[in-house]
């Protein structure tokens, strides 16, 4: 059977607000505390999804994770006191902590979890291991519903392994990239400097190792790289913000990773040992796009999809639209690569004003077999799930956010009963 590109998104959740909390994120970290727009994030999110599916793309929706804030908020003081005012203390005392409790971090999958179809196992199982996301604590409140999602909502227990989070920094699927001929897949798992100096990394190279050894993947398939620290300190907290790469493609920039220049080499001599025919690698140099404004286009945090019959998609963030730069890039990528590539502008710039461009928003796996006997095909995404959601989205969701807003009892009653 030939793979079939799969992806999961989750609807962005009615709480989200620009609470500049990503360590790294130099989007996030720029709108921190500004107002932001729920409904329109969420509409931006799923009309992405709807894009996929118009070009039959295989395309699974989440409902957006809950978060109980009244445990959380008693939790902290002890479970004393009146649940108000130790609100409005919080929002005094510590409007970072606070902020964190509301986030809605959850939209962003592509680090949740990190998933292997069943071809590169040596058991013939497909392998999920949620991330522990032990970087920064809003994503930490996430990793026990990923767990519920995968283990008791999403996966089949027949076809579908799920291991425990590492205890090491782990930020999934963002730091991976799996390259393949159609068959077995080539890895690129990558990880961060410690030679930074302004932004620590978020991804230890041990939860890889930990993961290669659990999932049962062919060392022979599998290629470590560390962020260059200047990458890192240029805003790119995970790697899929300067790289992207799917089948036979790579493009990435020039100072994505530490080394980069023998790395390309072994990347493209294993990719010919590992398959028998050449890799397209595509290395974008700073001299002409420096990394500041790679970061500021989000260009590299374009969706790469597999479509059908060796056809491509790229869902390019509508503000990198009329940069000449990125235009010849595109170009270069096309005639380069050789294969049908539809590229389409994709505006969810209310998720990048957090720092999530359109490879943020979702997770993706190649899958051998029938999606939906891997799957519970109740989170396929189709129209008539796209006319539901954007109808609740739609009537319920606020229009505009501001961090007080969530001193209201009442409007989190009203947050607890969307979805």
């Amino acid at each position: 059977m030939n793979p079939i590109y799969t992806c999961f998104d989750t609807v962005i959740g009615p709480s989200y607000h620009y609470g500049g909390l990503a360590l790294g994120n130099t989007h996030s970290l720029s709108h921190k505390h500004q107002v932001s727009y729920p409904k329109k994030a969420a509409l931006q999110g799923l009309s992405k999804m709807k894009l996929l599916l118009d070009h039959g793309v295989i395309q699974y929706i989440l409902p957006p994770y809950k978060r109980d804030y009244k445990s959380l908020i008693q939790g902290y003081y002890d479970y004393q006191g009146d649940f108000e005012d130790n609100l409005k203390r919080l929002y005094d005392d510590n409007l970072n902590l606070f902020s964190a409790f509301f986030s809605a971090s959850s939209a962003w999958l592509a680090n949740a979890w990190t998933m292997t179809p069943s071809i590169d196992s040596v058991d013939c199982r497909y392998h999920v291991s949620p991330a522990s996301l032990q970087a920064c604590f809003h994503r930490q409140l996430d990793v026990d519903q990923t767990i519920t999602i995968l283990t008791k909502m999403l996966c089949s227990k027949s076809y579908v392994t799920c291991h425990h989070p590492a205890t090491f920094f782990d930020e999934g699927a963002a730091n991976m990239i799996r390259l393949s001929a159609g068959g077995k897949g080539l890895y690129l798992f990558v990880s961060g400097s410690s030679n930074t100096k302004r932004f620590e990394s978020r991804h230890d190279s041990r939860s890889w190792q930990l993961l290669v050894n659990q999932h049962q993947l062919d060392l022979d398939y599998v290629i470590y790289l560390t962020q260059h620290p200047d990458a890192i300190d240029a805003g790119v907290f995970h790697n899929d913000v300067i790289s992207f790469g799917l089948d036979d493609l790579l493009v990435v920039h020039e100072n994505a990773f530490v080394d980069q220049a023998n790395y390309c080499d072994t990347i493209l001599e294993t990719y010919s040992s590992c398959f028998g025919t050449d890799l397209t690698l595509i290395q974008i140099p700073d001299s002409i796009f420096t990394l500041k404004d790679a970061v500021n286009s989000y260009f590299f945090n374009s969706q790469l999809v597999r479509k059908h019959n060796d056809c491509y998609l790229l869902l390019v963030p509508s503000r990198c639209q009329g940069l000449p730069v990125v235009d010849y890039f595109i170009s270069e990528v096309s005639n380069q690569w050789g294969k049908e590539l539809d590229v389409v502008y994709c505006d969810v710039e209310e998720s990048i004003k957090n720092g999530g461009g359109p490879a943020c928003l979702r997770n993706s796996i190649d899958v051998f077999d029938d999606p939906n006997i891997i799957f519970d095909d109740r989170y396929l995404f189709t129209l008539e799930k796209y006319d539901d959601f954007f109808r609740l989205v739609n009537q319920y969701y606020p229009n505009s956010l501001e961090l007080n807003d969530f001193l209201s009892v009442s409007f989190l009653n009203d947050l607890n009963t969307i979805c």
